[in-house]
């Protein structure tokens, strides 16, 4: 969008959007004790891929976004939508050993990006080129 954030306000933001309404979410659902319907993965999936190719005609959007690990993305999207409604149920039967199974799984794929040493230079080096080409997009656009 082309708003200066820095970093610290990007992170806050960013958790504000995708981390707290799922959190609400989960804990509102353990205190009504309402479990998920398995079904629900099939329409998370099934909408979610439908957006990517509504967005840019294939699952990876980095052409759109900012360039970033899409099959890990991916990876992370099916393991939560697969793990939350066990989740949801192992938390109102508060089966502490089966969330702790079950949240490390939904980890698992953040921990393979954050701890490859690789990746934050090569999707910071694609991220400047296509700045560059943006760039020059609006350039010969003028």
């Amino acid at each position: 969008l082309g708003l200066p954030l820095s970093r610290r306000t990007f992170v806050c933001l960013d958790h504000l959007l995708h981390t707290v309404p799922p959190a609400l979410l989960v804990s509102h659902l353990v205190r009504r004790r309402k479990r998920v319907p398995l079904l629900n993965i099939v329409y998370v999936i099934g909408l979610s891929t439908w957006f990517n190719f509504r967005q840019s005609g294939h699952l990876d959007a980095s052409e759109i976004y900012v360039p970033h690990p899409w099959r890990r993305t991916w990876v992370s999207i099916l393991v939560g939508c697969a793990a939350t409604p066990p989740l949801v149920d192992a938390l109102i039967r508060k089966e502490r050993w089966r969330v702790l199974a079950l949240a490390s799984a939904m980890l698992l794929p953040y921990l393979s990006s954050s701890l490859d040493p690789r990746l934050r230079q090569r999707y910071f080096f694609e991220f400047q080129l296509q700045r560059l080409r943006k760039e020059e997009e609006s350039r010969t656009c003028e």
